[in-house]
This record gives C-alpha cells, sequence and structure tokens, in this order.
C-alpha cells in the first residue's frame, strides 16, 4: 500500500463521524438524561451508549426513547446506583421505541443504556429522555389575566 493511501484511510476511519462514538460506555462522562431529551446515534453494529439519570428514592421515574430513524430499533437497559441490572425493554413505548418506568429504591445515579435490537449490525438515530412519573410540561402559553374587578357608584 502506498503511503498517500495509507494515510488518506487512517484519516478516514479515525477522523470522520462515522469513526467516532457520539456517547461513550462508561460512566465518566456521560451525559445527565431529562424531560427534554438527548439525541444519539449507535453508529455501527455493538455499539452502546450510557447515559446518567440522577434519581431521589422512593420516587417513580419513565425513560423512554423516541423518534427513532436510520433503521432503529432501541433496547434500553436500566442499571441501580451499584451498577446491578434492574431491568430491559424492548417495544414498550411502541413502534420498536422502548419505556421503562422504575421507583428509585435509593438515591444517586442510575444508569441508561440505549442498544439496537439488532447488536451485531442494527444502527440507527433515537432520543431518549427521562423525568419524573406524573410530571407534566409546563404549559407553553401563560394563562390569561384575571379580569380587574371594577368599581361602580357615585359621589
Amino acid at each position: 500500500m502506498t503511503r498517500p493511501l495509507l494515510l488518506l484511510l487512517l484519516i478516514l476511519v479515525g477522523g470522520s463521524a462515522w469513526g467516532q462514538d457520539d456517547h461513550g460506555e462508561q460512566p465518566a462522562g456521560a451525559v445527565t438524561l431529562g424531560a427534554a431529551g438527548v439525541g444519539g446515534r449507535i453508529e455501527t453494529g455493538g455499539d452502546r451508549d450510557l447515559f446518567r439519570l440522577d434519581a431521589l428514592a422512593g420516587r417513580d421515574y419513565v425513560v423512554e426513547t423516541g423518534d427513532l430513524s436510520g433503521g432503529m430499533d432501541s433496547l434500553l437497559d436500566l442499571y441501580d446506583v451499584n451498577g446491578q441490572h434492574l431491568t430491559r425493554d424492548d417495544d414498550g413505548a411502541g413502534n420498536l421505541a422502548s419505556r421503562i418506568e422504575f421507583r428509585a429504591s435509593e438515591s444517586g445515579a442510575y444508569w441508561v443504556m440505549v442498544t439496537h435490537y439488532d447488536r451485531s449490525a442494527g444502527t440507527g438515530g433515537y432520543q431518549v429522555r427521562a423525568r419524573a412519573a406524573g410530571s407534566t410540561p409546563a404549559p407553553t402559553t401563560p394563562a390569561a389575566p384575571a379580569p380587574t374587578p371594577t368599581t361602580t357608584g357615585g359621589a
């Protein structure tokens, strides 16, 4: 192989978008989930994206994927504050999206892993979000002001 061709190959593999992972597989540097959601992509077969969920003991939470694209069929795995696997969901949110509902047994960092159902070759994009169960989004328009009382009478 000639030097320029080898150099080009190294640049393409090491520096392209398909050569880098958007979310890692280790707790250090994991993005913290919230209701707004985080976009992600399973770039190659076997890719796993790890996220952090800061939970309070006794509180119920919902974690789900959505906005699937590019052939994504998500799997969600949930791990407790000690790294023990709690549960897995495949299509609980419908249309190949995943959903886990759980009650935090203790306060701390829980871990959410997103993978593709086809671990050997599946790829695609997704959004993952987490919220306290029963919480509702803030209203998008303010409520109408109360009418101002008027006084009548004469002097």
